[in-house]
């Protein structure tokens, strides 16, 4: 992943109020950890049981897998968005959005586990994932917006 070498560039042109190209880096970032994530999704996704047969020696849990697997891609945005907040001195609110999908997921793990058993844990990482991504993606908008308007 070489998201993390063009934070030190976003930073700078942020920095540097050129926020056309710090854009174009978060940009960059995000494309290549949907690359990344989709290669490593179509892997999963077609040969769930021969993975886990290679690293755990058992192909139980195969199904899982795949159903997990699509939602990978998604996550994958999380730590850029993550990166992206910090850098934009929004690391307060980075907090507050991790900390509300934390709660969302214990809350659907609770609500869900009894009539979904395994499933409800899928469920509840996937939507709690979501949510914090989605809530990243919205402050990061409204920061770089921001951050338009006052230069």
């Amino acid at each position: 992943n070489y998201s993390p070498f063009l934070l030190p560039t976003f930073v700078y042109h942020k920095k540097h109020n050129h926020l056309d190209h710090a854009m174009h880096i978060f940009y960059l970032m995000s494309f290549i950890c949907i690359f990344i994530s989709t290669c490593w999704t179509m892997i999963t996704f077609f040969f769930p049981s021969q993975i886990l047969e290679i690293f755990y020696k058992t192909n139980v849990g195969g199904d899982m897998l795949k159903v997990t697997s699509l939602p990978f891609i998604l996550y994958s945005l999380q730590p850029v968005f993550s990166s992206i907040l910090h850098a934009l001195n929004q690391s307060k609110k980075a907090l507050i959005d991790t900390i509300i999908g934390c709660i969302l997921r214990l809350l659907l793990i609770l609500l869900f586990t009894s009539k979904l058993n395994e499933y409800a844990l899928i469920i509840s990482i996937t939507l709690s994932m979501i949510i914090t991504t989605f809530l990243h993606g919205i402050r990061i908008y409204i920061s770089i917006k921001h951050l338009k308007n006052s230069s």
